[in-house]
């Protein structure tokens, strides 16, 4: 009678042992860690050597002053003077003009878009002189009575100025696309359909020579040219004093169309009062590609400095 009475009692306890489970299971550490993500980027190997880079270097540098801001500004100027009352309906916003329009006025221009600009010449401006100011901050279209569009979307500034001891100073800032249609344009850079991105600061005096600053450049937004973009090159002409004018600080980068870049690093002065020792100074840089050295190129920039008032 007892073991039968205790059965029941002695099997509620074993379930409740075998609902238990582990008195001390493993803790939950959660899905497992994923592997890591591994690559080997390939070593690339260059298709043009030292000499091949030197000749592209040589026949592009000329057209990294291409980017004269001079006619666009000129050319944006013209346009508004083809606008009346309402069309596009100017008004002066942060010290420029502002519009925001898409309208035909009765001189036969067209606008189309956004614009905040100014381009003015020998003009006072928060107490300094300019000789030419201009500034750009646009996403628009003006269309001439012959229908040539000028497009403009993007940034740019236009400083040119006389500074202390007869020098003359060149401030030049474009980030964005500008085209031109109009015929007078046709060999220019505004008719090459370019992206752009520069910065150039020129320093010019009758007797002491100038220097000029690039960065950047611009590329074709269709086909398959090769480009040359500066960074932070600066030049020197003879009569600055510098210990080597005949080499640049800086670099130039020259892509191949098929997206290979190769870097031309020069040894010249960061500012006139630098000095190089002669076996730097001598006009050629070292070429390089994914890291590695290919060989000296020699080119002559001071083209890039043969200018009389004006960099462009």
């Amino acid at each position: 009678m007892l073991a039968q009475a205790m059965t029941p009692c002695l099997a509620i306890a074993a379930l409740l042992i075998g609902c238990a489970g582990d008195p001390d299971p493993a803790p939950d550490t959660g899905p497992d860690a994923p592997t890591p993500y591994e690559y080997e980027r390939p070593e690339l190997e260059p298709s043009l050597n030292a000499a091949e880079v030197e000749a592209a270097v040589r026949d592009l540098a000329p057209g990294l002053l291409r980017i004269d801001p001079y006619p666009l500004y000129d050319a944006y100027a013209l346009a508004l003077m083809g606008q009346e009352q309402s069309c596009p309906g100017t008004y002066p916003i942060a010290g420029v003009i502002g519009w925001g329009n898409e309208c035909t006025a009765r001189s036969g221009w067209s606008y189309a878009g956004r614009s905040q600009a100014l381009a003015v010449h020998h003009e006072t401006i928060d107490g300094v002189y300019y000789d030419t100011f201009g500034s750009l901050l646009t996403d628009a279209v003006l269309t001439s009575p012959d229908g040539y569009d000028l497009e403009i979307i993007g940034y740019g500034d236009l400083w040119d100025r006389p500074v202390d001891g007869g020098a003359q100073a060149v401030w030049v800032y474009f980030l964005g696309v500008f085209r031109s249609a109009f015929p007078e344009h046709a060999d220019t850079w505004l008719a090459e359909d370019l992206s752009v991105a520069v910065t150039a600061e020129s320093w010019a005096h009758p007797e002491q020579g100038r220097w000029l600053r690039l960065d950047g450049g611009a590329s074709p937004i269709e086909g398959d040219r090769a480009t040359l973009t500066a960074r932070d090159l600066l030049l020197y002409s003879p009569e600055t004093g510098t210990t080597c004018a005949t080499e640049p600080a800086g670099e130039l980068v020259y892509r191949t169309h098929d997206g290979e870049a190769y870097t031309l690093r020069f040894d010249g002065p960061a500012s006139p009062e630098d000095a190089v020792s002669a076996d730097l100074c001598d006009g050629c840089g070292t070429v390089w590609f994914e890291g590695a050295a290919l060989g000296e190129a020699c080119v002559d920039l001071t083209a890039l400095t043969d200018w009389e008032t004006r960099p462009w």
